[in-house]
């Protein structure tokens, strides 16, 4: 449990982005929500930024200035901002902001910046591309000021990029790359997502959109009128886009970045029900009236299909439900399986089929104890096919049987981070297609600790 704990009140992300590959990347669930270790103090009133010295200024070169990383790190009421440009030494860049990943293309002495919009998670190419605004990088060789020129979305200003000065760091970003612009997007298939929006004079508009086997989101958006346009949902870690799926040319219909409810900021199960953005462009005027927002249809109210909807539900209502319908609980003799499954995961079996239910707590009450919710879960038949899954996708067996321990090579990386399960402070696990369960287990915080990697099954 110790580790849920802390990769939601500890950050790693500015030692992700200049990882050289052998350190362990953060999750979906871990990543850009952690404030970076030297920094985890009481709240303070402001943050020194880095000094700049205008008469030593000049602009910024991919040529001269490859293989730099450059940072700044600013409290922002309730939590950290960070903000790092990454430029490696083969004239790629990124601008990392605490809300959006941007590439860099040089024009010159000014920057284009464009934000990559995926349909999918497992997308290594984006469905859409937009032009975000340009930029003037200046540095006097410590430090590095931004100047926006252009921002027709109008998110570099959401992101309060203009005079943002980020100070050189010591060590290279590395050729690793950390994954960027992947699309975050609840890892629930077959659940139907709404949204409804006040226009205005009681005028409202109909968001209906539907989480596909490979988890892209597509559906239609229903105007006043009676018009309906089939629209998709693309996005990044941070960026979300609603566009018109009609055409071979994507209209853009919303664009908004994930909202941050500080209240909740602790409970990672509301993001498996909820979906809420704030709005940095709606050129319909969606969100005249209240803010993006879509949720999940409720669990309850499908009967049917209690294993889709059961994600973000407390875990003893989820196991009751399943032993009134018929299902044996076998979690007590868990640990039998394996000791690092208890606390970790639920067990059930029923007719030939075992369910496997992964649970985390929740923390978003400060001083109170903690209460578990599934956040994932795999329905195996008796051959071990794989029936139904949500919350994290199992992993081609064979990936698994053809992985060997060897230093500085893990298997999260063969997965590209996908499917990780929290089961210890040092150890992950995930869901395989054939029935059964692998395991890593890594050195502490990247020392020299113990490796190892096993693959244990699930069904009678």
């Amino acid at each position: 449990m110790k580790k849920a704990l802390i990769c939601l009140l500890c950050a790693v992300l500015l030692c992700g982005l200049f990882a050289c590959g052998t350190e362990k990347e953060p999750t979906a669930a871990e990543r850009t929500e952690e404030p970076i270790a030297e920094q985890t103090t009481a709240e303070p009133a402001v943050t020194d930024a880095p000094a700049f010295s205008e008469s030593d200024a000049r602009p910024l070169s991919f040529e001269t200035d490859k293989n730099t990383g450059w940072t700044y790190n600013e409290w922002q009421g309730k939590g950290w901002a960070h903000y790092h440009l990454l430029v490696y030494a083969d004239g790629t860049a990124y601008l990392f902001t605490p809300n959006e990943v941007f590439a860099l293309t040089e024009n010159g002495e000014t920057f284009s910046l464009e934000t990559r919009l995926f349909r999918t998670p497992d997308d290594t190419k984006p469905a859409l591309t937009l032009p975000a605004g340009e930029v003037r990088l200046s540095t006097d060789s410590a430090a590095v000021i931004i100047e926006i020129v252009s921002d027709p979305l109008g998110v570099l200003a959401y992101d309060g990029l203009d005079g943002k000065v980020l100070k050189k760091q010591d060590r290279e970003p590395g050729e690793t790359r950390s994954e960027v612009n992947r699309f975050y997007v609840p890892m629930e298939p077959d659940t139907e997502w709404f949204g409804s929006f006040d226009l205005g004079d009681r005028q409202y508009a109909r968001l209906k959109l539907a989480i596909g086997e490979n988890c892209e989101m597509t559906g239609t958006l229903r105007f006043p009128d009676g018009t309906e346009r089939p629209c998709t949902m693309v996005g990044n870690d941070d960026g979300y886009a609603l566009i018109d799926a009609s055409g071979e040319t994507p209209e853009l219909l919303f664009y908004g970045i994930k909202a941050i409810d500080w209240e909740k900021y602790h409970a990672a199960r509301y993001e498996l029900a909820e979906f809420p953005l704030d709005t940095v462009c709606d050129p319909f005027g969606l969100c005249a009236v209240d803010p993006f927002s879509i949720g999940r249809r409720d669990w309850h109210d499908q009967e049917d299909e209690r294993l889709t909807y059961m994600l973000g539900v407390n875990l003893d209502t989820v196991i009751l439900s399943m032993i009134r319908d018929g299902w044996t609980d076998r979690t007590p003799e868990i640990e039998t399986l394996h000791p690092l499954f208890q606390d970790f995961f639920a067990w059930l079996t029923k007719d030939g089929q075992t369910l496997v239910i992964h649970y985390e707590p929740d923390f978003s009450t400060p001083y109170a104890v903690s209460e578990a919710y599934a956040d994932a879960f795999v329905l195996y038949g008796a051959d071990g096919a794989v029936l139904k899954w949500g919350g994290a996708k199992p992993i081609d067996h064979a990936i698994a049987d053809g992985y060997r321990l060897e230093k500085d090579v893990y298997f999260y990386q063969l997965t590209g981070g996908t499917g990780a399960m929290i089961t210890g402070e040092d150890e992950d696990a995930y869901f395989l297609d054939d029935g059964r369960i692998a395991i890593e287990t890594m050195p502490h915080e990247g020392g020299d600790g113990d490796e190892d990697f096993e693959i244990v099954k699930v069904i009678p």
